[in-house]
């Protein structure tokens, strides 16, 4: 038996007419995108220009140097990628919300990070990707040029060394270093924030003022800056990691018999709380911005989760005191390396958008229970 002759619903001319069509559409699209067709490269320019505003300092020097130098027909593939997301609008599922019985007294709602923020719109998820991996885009190199300068200003640059020590003159005024340092950040983050609707094209549209500083300020403080940044905190603030150590081993192997949590919330003596010490740790390792305030989230979710756990027929409203007092539990359980300085850094850059949400609320809660490890001290 032959098989029958299958039938197309329209013919290959009748086809290509389609496709001739889908094309002249899509060409009359990004024709209207202001900017495209010419492939516009007015963020150099306007680099060079707020540059030029600030003293000579070496990180400054060195992005000049970089924009001066750089082609902008390189932009081409990173305008042509955001320019694609406008013409298919696409779209990406919202991240899951955890919820748990237990909440916080005064923040009973979702403990928002930036990870959500930017999962949550294909537009931010794009341009963060790009300014953290994609090598042909100049704002990729642009941070990373600036991390090289941070490293040639404040440590023994070697640029075959990976692990490159602080400066002896760094260390001995390790205070001042640290504002200079945070200071240097701030300027590149807004420097940064302000190209990228200039870089883009049609940014605005999609991406508000208040999200491209959450952008640039995630994608900056990362890698090598983070890294480096951590370094001179740690010198600047040697006294508090010292204390912080001794109060840990004088603790260790305490039971902490002067906190006033009953056992619904001790959980065994903190061993309930595994999860809450990783996430403690996962904030001294942690190698951006990004990632540290992730997990002060999963922190929060993981105390909240393991009170639930342990409490399966009851809800828990916890006061900020009950809290304070499960921090300092999790804390000397957990023992993490440098909490203290990478605390202080994640309150330093944490963006307003955070301000009185759950987010700083858990911050300012570690801060605090850092501070009262001394009074635990049997």
């Amino acid at each position: 038996m032959g098989q029958k002759q299958s039938k197309l619903p329209c013919s290959y001319s009748d086809i290509d007419f389609l496709f001739q069509m889908k094309k002249q559409n899509q060409i009359k699209f990004f024709s209207q995108i202001q900017g495209f067709s010419e492939m516009s490269s007015e963020w150099i320019p306007y680099i060079r220009d707020r540059l030029s505003q600030y003293n000579p300092y070496i990180w400054r020097d060195e992005l000049l140097r970089f924009v001066n130098t750089w082609n902008a027909h390189q932009d081409v593939r990173s305008k042509i990628s955001i320019a694609w997301l406008f013409y298919m609008r696409s779209t990406q599922p919202k991240p899951k919300k955890q919820v748990t019985r237990t909440q916080l007294r005064d923040h009973t709602g979702e403990c928002l990070t930036f990870t959500m923020l930017v999962d949550d719109n294909p537009y931010k998820n794009l341009v963060y990707e790009q300014l953290m991996k994609d090598e042909s885009n100049a704002l990729y190199h642009m941070i990373r040029r600036f991390g090289t300068a941070l490293q040639m200003e404040f440590t023994n640059y070697d640029p075959t060394n990976a692990f490159n020590e602080l400066k002896d003159s760094v260390k001995q005024d390790a205070v001042q270093n640290a504002e200079l340092i945070t200071n240097y950040i701030k300027s590149f983050i807004s420097i940064l924030t302000d190209s990228l609707d200039k870089f883009y094209l049609n940014l605005d549209q999609h991406i508000d003022i208040e999200a491209r500083e959450l952008i640039a300020t995630h994608a900056v403080v990362s890698s090598e800056i983070l890294e480096i940044l951590t370094k001179i905190y740690l010198e600047a603030y040697k006294a508090d990691e010292d204390d912080y150590y001794e109060n840990l081993q004088r603790l260790h192997n305490s039971r902490l018999n002067s906190l006033s949590l009953d056992n619904s919330l001790r959980l065994n003596n903190g061993e309930g709380y595994l999860e809450a010490f990783e996430n403690l740790v996962g904030i001294s390792c942690s190698k951006s911005l990004k990632d540290m305030l992730d997990e002060v989230s999963h922190y929060s979710n993981s105390i909240k989760s393991a009170i639930d756990n342990f409490n399966p027929d009851k809800s828990v409203l916890l006061e900020t005191d009950k809290f304070i007092e499960i921090c300092i539990l999790v804390i000397c359980k957990a023992s993490a390396p440098n909490l203290p300085t990478r605390v202080r850094i994640a309150e330093t850059f944490l963006h307003s958008f955070f301000r009185n949400q759950e987010m700083e609320y858990v911050l300012n809660t570690l801060q605090g229970a850092l501070k009262l490890l001394q009074t635990c001290i049997p």
